[in-house]
């Protein structure tokens, strides 16, 4: 009887383990969601976008924010992540207002890295967080354009002066253009793809960069010094090109094409040049101000890079930047295919995202 019952289990065993190997596998969730709701918010908001924070407070947990925010509910924000990317907390329901972002606390729900302060950790928590941000992304609907840092929300929105996780980000030799390729990878082919690796979704290094210049001067012969990125290499400590004048030419650096519309002319004939000596075919403009921009990136090598946006902003004179173009996209919803609202632009940036 034992031998028997040894047989059928062993029979039984190998059935199961043959079984197992035929069904189709799904990759591991390794991160745990966790309710721990324990602020209420103020009041509602209309949530269009998720964004990326960092906590900047090295060392301490994900669970220790949850306790600070019980005391402090004024602080909380929907979600927080652990040290190593281990467990999510939710602290508030994902419908109430956090204040967050500032001015774009209304259209928004917000997660928190907590700030690890080892590679080790950093890299786990990396990859859960680009897991967890392209699921949750996923269940609501949205696709990646729909992804924020708190630095690019104080662009679009104002009201705010961080420009976190970029520096956390940083820190560990990572930007945010590659946390976002991540995340593109991740809800195309449902694998994690860290960079400087490869796999399934393909590499999510981000060695593309734009750059570009702008004058104020009429005649076209005063440029203030390229911008890469985000960057002033002028050494002002812009993060775009401008001086507060009204802009009158602009130049871009990038395979592709730019357009302007100026007071004088509309819409002018697109440029692919990047040339400020050559003001016909260099760069953009008339010498009167530009009320407009249109960009559109061509992904040289989308097999090596995946498949790339410029990411634009324009500001009209005093006032603070108008919502975010993704190529011709508005991420605002409004539909234009342009950056600009018709008043007199004054300032603008550009870099490099994942389609």
């Amino acid at each position: 009887m034992l031998t028997k019952a040894r047989r059928s289990l062993a029979a039984l065993s190998a059935l199961l383990v043959a079984l197992s190997l035929a069904l189709p596998r799904a990759q591991a969730i390794a991160y745990e969601s966790s309710d721990n709701v324990v602020a209420p918010g103020h009041g509602y908001n209309s949530a269009q976008y998720l964004v990326v924070h960092e906590t900047a407070n090295p060392g301490a947990s994900a669970w220790n924010h949850v306790l600070y925010w019980g005391s402090n509910p004024d602080y909380a924000v929907h979600y927080v992540m652990e040290l190593d990317g281990s467990t999510v907390y939710r602290t508030m329901y994902d419908d109430r207002l956090a204040w967050h972002v500032g001015n774009g606390n209304y259209q928004t729900v917000g997660i928190e890295l907590a700030h690890a302060t080892n590679q080790a950790d950093f890299d786990r928590q990396w990859a859960e967080a680009v897991r967890w941000c392209g699921d949750y992304l996923a269940s609501r609907g949205w696709g990646v354009d729909r992804l924020l840092s708190h630095d690019e929300c104080r662009r679009i929105w104002g009201g705010t002066d961080h420009t976190d996780p970029t520096g956390y980000f940083a820190s560990y030799g990572r930007t945010w253009g590659q946390f976002e390729q991540c995340v593109a990878d991740y809800m195309g082919s449902g694998v994690v793809v860290t960079p400087g690796t490869s796999g399934t979704g393909g590499s999510s290094n981000v060695s593309e960069e734009v750059r570009y210049r702008s004058s104020s001067d009429p005649s076209g012969a005063y440029w203030l010094p390229e911008m890469i990125d985000r960057y002033d290499t002028g050494g002002s400590g812009d993060t775009y090109a401008g001086d507060g004048q009204p802009m009158r030419w602009l130049a871009i650096d990038m395979p592709g094409w730019y357009q302007v519309r100026t007071q004088a002319n509309g819409w002018l004939d697109p440029v692919s040049g990047y040339d400020t000596d050559d003001l016909m075919y260099g760069c953009a403009g008339d010498g009167s101000p530009i009320t407009a921009i249109r960009c559109y990136y061509e992904t040289p090598d989308p097999a090596s890079t995946g498949w790339r946006v410029v990411e634009y902003a324009a500001a009209n004179q005093g006032e603070g930047f108008l919502a975010k173009m993704r190529d011709l996209t508005d991420t605002s919803g409004w539909g234009d295919d342009y950056a600009g609202n018709g008043g007199v632009i004054t300032a603008f940036w550009a870099d490099l995202a994942a389609a």
